[in-house]
């Protein structure tokens, strides 16, 4: 079977043709045995398009579009639906809800509307022209559950569309944190390494010593910027809060920086966590000059420690002002200290507020 076969929603069309055994077995009790085994047959082969076109309709026959495809199976469907009329009234009618079910669920709305009309008047008619003292049964058959089943489609229809806007939202907001990552920082990374081969170009004839300085330098801005993508993609596989440490101890590890993790990261992680572990990795990378980070976790604290050079606090670059703004509107607070061999950033979360 293709591998791109839908099973859950052929499982779930298939779940309902269980009730086809009530119809079957009134057709038992009217019918000779040699006409039975044949709607029996007939039974299965449309159990089996039934559930076969729910599966592959995204897909098969290649050569088709879905609506052609779903032309082609509600043709198939009404085929043996025709074929049933003559020798079993009563199944060939419960069938006809299936087949408006397959329509309610694979065709536009308003062609399913429509489609569902016609359908819906061709059943109670023939129910009411086989069985006419049943007007109630066939109008629950042949009127209600269409009706029903068309709701159910419009409403798995709009969740489907609401998922689908979701999914490209979360992945326009990934892709527009990937070019931000790539502009703030493989940027101005990339800039200062040309600037420097530039200037080490100009010293290679005249200062040997200061050309390999410079030379130095850009071996070492290159390490950080393959560790700055490999960061960011890393990050555009796994977003989250498990993403970006995936991210960060790839990055470190490219910078020579260990990376110890410490504590039990929380079940369900506050975003901005995710926040504060990025910018705080990112500071670490380009300016700490450190060679052991440490993450410590609690259910409402997110604990970065690094032994490196340090920086004064008062001057925070624009990273660490936003970050502490966007804790600040997450009822949080942001705590940073640092001196030379220890700088520790701590996020705590009030845990009324963020449970």
């Amino acid at each position: 079977m293709n591998s791109r076969f839908n099973t859950p929603h052929a499982a779930f069309a298939g779940i309902w043709l269980v009730f086809l055994a009530f119809p079957l077995w009134f057709v038992y009790t009217a019918i000779t045995l040699p006409s039975f085994i044949l709607v029996t047959i007939i039974t299965v082969i449309f159990s089996t398009v039934y559930v076969w076109a729910f599966g592959s309709i995204e897909y098969c026959p290649q050569n088709f579009s879905k609506t052609a495809r779903s032309w082609l199976y509600t043709g198939a469907l009404a085929i043996l639906i025709l074929i049933l009329v003559p020798i079993a009234d009563l199944l060939a009618v419960s069938m006809i809800t299936y087949l408006c079910a397959f329509v309610a669920f694979n065709f536009r709305p308003i062609y399913a509307a429509v489609i569902l009309i016609l359908l819906s008047g061709c059943g109670l008619g023939l129910g009411l022209f086989f069985a006419p003292d049943e007007l109630l049964f066939h109008l629950i058959i042949s009127v209600l559950w269409p009706i029903l089943i068309y709701i159910l489609a419009l409403v798995s229809s709009k969740a489907d569309k609401r998922n689908d806007l979701e999914k490209q939202l979360q992945l326009a907001q990934q892709r527009e944190a990937i070019a931000r990552d790539v502009h703030d920082l493989l940027g101005h990374t990339l800039t200062v390494i040309n600037l420097k081969a530039h200037l080490a170009y100009r010293l290679i004839d005249t200062d040997c010593e200061k050309a390999r300085a410079e030379l130095a330098d850009i071996s070492t801005l290159s390490h950080t910027g393959l560790s700055e993508v490999r960061c960011a993609v890393t990050r555009l596989a796994h977003p989250g809060l498990d993403g970006e440490i995936q991210a960060l101890r790839r990055a470190l590890d490219t910078a020579g920086i260990a990376l110890q993790i410490c504590g039990t990261m929380p079940d369900t992680p506050d975003p901005i966590f995710s926040w504060v572990l990025r910018e705080a990795g990112t500071n670490i990378l380009r300016h700490s000059h450190a060679s052991i980070v440490t993450v410590t976790f609690s259910p409402h604290t997110l604990s970065i420690t690094d032994n490196g050079c340090g920086f004064n606090p008062d001057t925070t670059n624009g990273g660490l002002q936003a970050l502490t703004a966007r804790v600040h509107e997450a009822g949080g607070e942001l705590t940073i200290t640092s001196q030379p061999g220890n700088t520790c950033l701590i996020a705590t979360l009030n845990p009324k507020e963020n449970p």
